[in-house]
């Protein structure tokens, strides 16, 4: 029988947030710029 359990997640370093987020948009085609709030709220 299989069985897995949720380990959590751990936070990503401050220093590197911004080129992460950055290299995940680009790959997923999207704008590398990250939405503001107002881009939703018309």
């Amino acid at each position: 029988m299989w069985n897995t359990e949720f380990g959590g997640f751990e936070p990503v370093p401050g220093g590197i947030v911004d080129g992460v987020v950055k290299n995940i948009r680009r790959r997923k085609g999207l704008k590398e710029q990250i939405p503001r709030r107002d881009d939703y709220l018309a």
